[in-house]
């Protein structure tokens, strides 16, 4: 049978399927006046060029937004994403969910990680049609309890992610010198920026574009279950390379099977 026959064929049988995976939780809106407040505060620190100020602003993050109480979570699809991300999300050993592409020096002496936003997720043979990766549902508030030694976590909501977003790809201010030569060889803005956030924080740029990686990798990108929620493969990044962990849910515990590397940027 060719790919073309094949491929025919799986879209008429997903589609024979009514069944329609349910968002768990919407995408939260943006606080306009919070994220002034925290912009503010961010920029302040950054032209005083104030090591004082960036930790405080991390600091208020970290004791303002804490963990999820995961006793009270009704869904079991969102108990399963949580266990599945505890599970893989290990900065400090990454080494084992990589197979030692990166070493464990990766995130040395960091203080402080940032836990993703969201998770978006899949379920076999329950979607009527093939659809975009970034409209998939998805579980946002997404708080899960970590705890590393000698760190403080950071959970990443749509308001600080806006925050820093803005903060970094704010390029407004004029240049220093009327030397074109001088501007030219200047390092950009952008990047001026970065490295006052990388004193505290490890982050990524986009390949493409002006978006940021801000998440703490491993950075789960998708998890597709199978039609019995027993078995998922999780998609996640680390840095701009792409990695598949196969998970078996035994007895009420997700543990990875098998790890293997599917890409890099």
């Amino acid at each position: 049978m060719n790919k073309q026959l094949t491929f025919l064929l799986f879209i008429l049988l997903t589609a024979c399927n009514t069944s329609k995976v349910k968002t768990v939780s919407s995408k939260p809106i943006v606080d306009k006046q919070l994220c002034d407040s925290l912009s503010k505060s961010i920029e302040t620190a950054y032209q005083n060029k104030s090591d004082e100020g960036l930790t405080a602003f991390l600091d208020n993050w970290n004791e303002s937004i804490s963990n999820k109480n995961e006793s009270l979570i009704k869904s079991q699809i969102e108990k399963d994403i949580y266990a599945i991300y505890k599970e893989l999300f290990k900065p400090n050993t990454i080494s084992t969910i990589c197979e030692s592409y990166f070493d464990n020096a990766f995130y040395e002496n960091e203080n402080f990680f940032i836990i993703q936003s969201g998770v978006r997720y899949d379920i076999e043979n329950e979607r009527t049609e093939e659809i975009n990766i970034d409209s998939l549902p998805s579980i946002w508030d997404f708080r899960p309890k970590i705890e590393i030694d000698n760190a403080k976590i950071l959970y990443l909501t749509i308001d600080y992610e806006k925050v820093l977003t803005d903060f970094l790809n704010n390029n407004s201010l004029k240049p220093k010198s009327k030397n074109l030569v001088d501007n030219i060889n200047a390092k950009p803005e952008r990047y001026k920026r970065e490295d006052f956030l990388e004193t505290k924080l490890k982050i990524f740029p986009w390949h493409w574009g002006k978006n940021w990686h801000l998440a703490t990798h491993p950075e789960i990108e998708i998890v597709y279950f199978s039609s019995n929620r027993k078995k998922a493969n999780v998609g996640y990044r680390i840095e701009y390379s792409s990695w598949n962990a196969e998970f078996m849910k035994k007895n009420g515990r997700w543990t990875i099977i098998n790890i293997e590397q599917t890409g890099y940027e």
